[in-house]
């Protein structure tokens, strides 16, 4: 959300010979909304046991067509107000060889806010490999040049315990 109040300064004709002038002021409110989110993540195994599908019900929040996209995958149309599920297939993450954070070898470390970071790193490592990103304006009758918008989609903060488990790679043990 953004909130200005434009203040004005204006005068003319005979006031501005005598110094006259009027003040305007005009309250300004501009909310600020994502063009796509995912309405639901979940996962689905793959024919490798090093790979998986990640499932991302993408809603289109816009009144224009997008067409969305993630890395190494086929854009997906959507429309207005319509969502649709993206399958991205995506190789499984070794999350144990995250470094460990500064805080972590202390004893005096908090458990909870630990692994708060730890997820905040995995999903951020997650979406770098996903690069989801969507445009607008681009429809195949031809470009809409006042409407050519382009934008970043994120999974960071909606990735839960058990999708990030899927993610993982099984630790090998002999």
């Amino acid at each position: 959300t953004l909130e200005a109040i434009l203040n004005f300064k204006y005068s003319g004709g005979p006031g501005h010979v005598e110094g006259y002038y009027r003040n305007l002021s005009l309250g300004l409110h501009v909310e600020a909304e994502p063009s796509v989110f995912f309405t639901r993540v979940s996962t689905l195994p793959a024919t490798s046991t090093r790979q998986c599908h990640l499932l991302l019900d993408v809603f289109n929040s816009t009144e224009h067509e997008l067409t969305v996209s993630a890395r190494g995958n086929e854009e997906l149309i959507l429309h207005a107000g319509e969502c649709q599920r993206m399958a991205i297939q995506v190789d499984k993450f070794n999350f144990e060889s995250f470094p460990e954070s500064p805080g972590e070898k202390g004893q005096f470390a908090n458990p909870k806010q630990l692994e708060e970071e730890r997820q905040e790193a995995r999903g951020l490592e997650i979406d770098s490999k996903l690069d989801v990103h969507w445009r607008a304006g681009f429809s195949l009758t031809g470009p809409h040049p006042s409407l050519k918008r382009t934008g970043e989609a994120s999974v960071e903060g909606l990735l839960n315990q058990l999708v990030l488990e899927h993610l993982q790679l099984a630790p090998l043990q002999w």
